[in-house]
């Protein structure tokens, strides 16, 4: 069976002179999905910051996520940073990327252990 990892199709986007922000949901129902998200014409430091409170599934109370950025035409990868959700937590847990080149990026996003999980995620590039 193939797991299936959704994103929604609606995404917010500001800006202001300093900071650029992308809002959008990824729904990954299972253990070992997986999803990119394509961002464009970013520089600077990238970060991406998840809600409090996630939806997580397979009756878990833990969803751990491997999470990595893709760049320069998909040439090059950040390291991947291993962010944990929980559920009924009221942080919210944020990965730092770096400084990124201005270009298209993709946000990288698998589920290693724990159930899949459902949340908002906010990719932040300051500049």
């Amino acid at each position: 069976m193939a797991a299936v990892c959704v994103v929604s199709t609606a995404a917010v986007i500001t800006a202001s002179a300093a900071t650029e922000t992308f809002s959008y949901t990824i729904d990954c129902v299972a253990l070992e999905d997986k999803e990119y998200i394509l961002t464009t014409n970013h520089l600077g430091e990238v970060s991406d910051t998840f809600t409090n409170y996630p939806t997580i599934y397979d009756g878990k109370t833990t969803s751990t996520v491997q999470a990595s950025v893709y760049y320069n035409n998909w040439t090059n990868r950040t390291p991947i940073k291993i962010v944990t959700l929980q559920k009924n937590n009221p942080s919210y847990p944020s990965v730092n990327y770096g400084t990124l080149p201005k270009g298209e990026q993709g946000h990288y996003f698998y589920v290693s252990a724990g159930g899949g999980f459902k949340d908002t995620i906010t990719t932040r590039n300051r500049y």
